[in-house]
Order: structure tokens, then C-alpha cells, then sequence
């Protein structure tokens, strides 16, 4: 079993392209979603090469830790696994326009229950969530509410203040889940929405560009080409992963690198920006890292 654990917020700084390849339909790139529930997701594997990549710039491919954390390279890589271990980044609350407050970040029950039930994983202990009534939106504060409803795209909706909301927001805008000047945003601007609601949203709310290949001669014709549509995860969108630590695989001079040591190669990039996904060079998906431990550690 894993030795350390930790929880990590990737709140999006600018649109994210974590990109599944060409898809049959009008968007020709879309991006990953879980399978079963359509919510958007950044796969582990993107998430640990991202980390690994950043490390190696960082520290040195042939670093001791790391080898130790991620493995050593591919020609070696029968010989040990590496140490540290991701999982898929969630979706915990993604941002929509409003017709009130500008912006509304909308989360749901199973997003925020199934965040709760992986935060006790690392020792943490967020808040339950609200009950929300059918059709109805639960509210941490008024920013976004106008005749007791909100209007979220095109689509309008009964809302009401909830505590139990206002207790969600204040959680993670007091652990710094957001950059600080989102984070006061989101104190007064989250929103409970019924799950397919919420997966309505993200299928809607999720940008859409189109873009084009110019050609030597500057034209679209010859070697040129497009245009072609691609879909993007919003800047200010906040997902979520857990990593976690054992000891080296690896013996060196009769001993292993601990894990304590090994998940300081994640918890050293706490409120670092770090790049996931792709297009870079566009300055799609930076990402500002905020590294949670066990609550009172």
C-alpha cells in the first residue's frame, strides 16, 4: 500500500486541450471524458508524463528521485516501476456564464460527494453537500441569483441561498483551491446543479475553436489546411487528482529512498503553474497546483 498521500487542485488558468485524437462528428478534437458519467477528465497517464516532464526540466532526467518516482527510462524501464502514482484529475467544479455575477462555478452531489469520499483518502474532510430540490439550484451566495432564480446560459432555474453550499465554497476557497483572486469569486458563486444538469453544462459550456494551417504561401490551399474544430476545458475550471508515495523500488548502498522524501517531488510544486495537456505553444493548460496533506499535519 502507499506510504503518503496527498490532494491536489489543478485550477485552470487558461483553456486546457487534454485531447482524446480525432473524433467522427462536428468536433474533430475533442477533449477526455469519463465514459460513464461524460464529465470532463485529464487522464493519469497526461497528468504523470506532465509531472514527469516538468521534474526532469526541474532536477535532471538522470536525478536520483526522479528515477526513484517515476521510473527509470523507457530502455530500462523492466528493471523497477517508479514510486509515485496519479489518478485521473476530476472535475469538481466547472465555470459557466451567468446572466448575474458574470460567472458561476456549478458543481453537483455525486461531484462533490465523490471529491469528499477521496479527500478522506489523504485525511481531509470537506464539508457534505446541499440537498437540492428537483430542478432547483442550491446557491453559496447571492452574486448570481435575480428573482430567486439564475439563468446559466440559456437556461433559467429556481435557486435559493444554502449554508450547506456557502460551507462548500468556503472550504475550498480557504485552502487555496483557487488562485486568490478567483477564490473570493467563488465564495459567493457556487453553484449545486443537478448531476445531468451539471454534465449538460460541461457539454455546452465547453469552449469551441476553430482553427486553420497556413501553407508557405500563407493560404489554406497547397499545404495548407482546415479548418478543423477543437474543444476546450474554460480557464477557471477545477479539477482534482490524489497522489500517492511508496518507498523506492529500487535498493541503493543496502537502503530505500522513503516515501516521505519521493512526494515532496509533487508537494514541492504547491502553488507552482504546471502545463497539461496540449498545444503549449498557444499556452493552452497551465494549471496553478495547490498540494493538500492530512488536515492538521
Amino acid at each position: 500500500m502507499f506510504e503518503e498521500a496527498r490532494l491536489v487542485f489543478l485550477h485552470a488558468l487558461t483553456p486546457a486541450h487534454p485531447g482524446t485524437g480525432q473524433a467522427v462528428g462536428v468536433i474533430d478534437l475533442p477533449i477526455q471524458r469519463e465514459a460513464h458519467t461524460h464529465l470532463p477528465v485529464v487522464q493519469a497517464s497526461g497528468v504523470k508524463g506532465a509531472w514527469r516532464d516538468r521534474k526532469e526540466r526541474q532536477l535532471g532526467e538522470q536525478d536520483r528521485l526522479v528515477q526513484e518516482g517515476f521510473g527509470p527510462p523507457t530502455q530500462q524501464a523492466h528493471e523497477y516501476a517508479g514510486a509515485l502514482a496519479f489518478t485521473d484529475a476530476r472535475l469538481l467544479a466547472f465555470p459557466v456564464r451567468s446572466a448575474l455575477g458574470l460567472v458561476a462555478w456549478v458543481t453537483s452531489r455525486f461531484a462533490w460527494e465523490r471529491f469528499v469520499r477521496d479527500a478522506q483518502l489523504v485525511g481531509l474532510a470537506p464539508p457534505a453537500p446541499p440537498t437540492i430540490g428537483a430542478g432547483r439550484v442550491s446557491a453559496s451566495g447571492p452574486a448570481c441569483i435575480g428573482d430567486d432564480s439564475v439563468l446559466l446560459e440559456a437556461y433559467r432555474f429556481p435557486a435559493v441561498e444554502d449554508e450547506a453550499a456557502r460551507g462548500c465554497g468556503s472550504w475550498l476557497v480557504d485552502r487555496g483551491a483557487f488562485e486568490a483572486a478567483a477564490g473570493e469569486f467563488v465564495r459567493e458563486r457556487l453553484l449545486f446543479v443537478e448531476d445531468d444538469l451539471l454534465r449538460d453544462l460541461t457539454v455546452h459550456g465547453a469552449e469551441v475553436v476553430a482553427r486553420i494551417a497556413l501553407g508557405k504561401d500563407g493560404t489554406t490551399s497547397g499545404e495548407g489546411g482546415g479548418p478543423w474544430y477543437e474543444e476546450l476545458i474554460p480557464s477557471d475550471a477545477l479539477f482534482y487528482l490524489l497522489a500517492f508515495a511508496t518507498e523506492g523500488r529500487r535498493e541503493v548502498n543496502g537502503t530505500r529512498t522513503p516515501a516521505s522524501e519521493l512526494i515532496e517531488l509533487v508537494a514541492m510544486d504547491d502553488g507552482e503553474v504546471v502545463q497539461i495537456g496540449g498545444e503549449a505553444t498557444i499556452g493552452r493548460g497551465l494549471f496553478r497546483v495547490r498540494v493538500l496533506g492530512k488536515e492538521g499535519a
